[in-house]
């Protein structure tokens, strides 16, 4: 289904009674993308668009289910499919469960633990040039950072003539 299908089929109402949002006589309602005490969101049914005369947010269906569920395009698209056609929600709350947060959570703290073990990583290297300096005397410009990874150490060690064993 194109997107341009999806706009001509799906109204601004149907959108807006899927949130228990009712406009006033007026096609006014109290904008729920900022704290608002009068309403000051304009639905126009004709062309199926939304502007706030408060906040400035403006667009169609599928950008106010993008901004009101604070999703990316792809899953407003989808979850547009699925009040259109029921059976387009299975596909839609998969791609939700697949993107939670809390899966980043798990992510964050493990990435935070590899970022520290490749900064002490460096500083074993950089002290181990030094201790093989000959002279006190250092020519920093010619020190270079060692290799991050342990694919990297065993490369350069194969290039000094060590073997994998030592």
């Amino acid at each position: 289904m194109e997107i341009s299908e999806i706009k001509q089929r799906l109204s601004i109402q149907t959108v807006l009674s899927h949130y228990n949002l009712q406009p006033d006589r007026h096609n006014f309602i109290k904008c729920p993308f900022h704290g608002d005490e009068d309403p000051s969101l304009k639905i126009y049914p004709e062309t199926g668009t939304f502007n706030c005369f408060g906040c400035g947010a403006a667009g169609d269906v599928i950008e106010f289910i993008e901004r009101h569920d604070k999703r990316g395009k792809h899953e407003a698209i989808l979850k547009a499919k699925s009040m259109i056609d029921p059976s387009a929600g299975i596909i839609q709350r998969a791609m939700i469960q697949t993107n939670e947060p809390e899966n980043d959570k798990e992510l964050l703290p493990r990435l935070a633990v590899m970022g520290k073990l490749m900064q002490e990583s460096r500083a074993v290297s950089r002290e181990r040039q030094l201790q093989r300096s000959i002279s006190g005397a250092v020519d920093w410009t010619r020190i270079k950072p060692g290799p991050v990874t342990w694919a990297g150490t065993l490369e350069k060690a194969g290039t000094r003539g060590c073997s994998k064993a030592q």
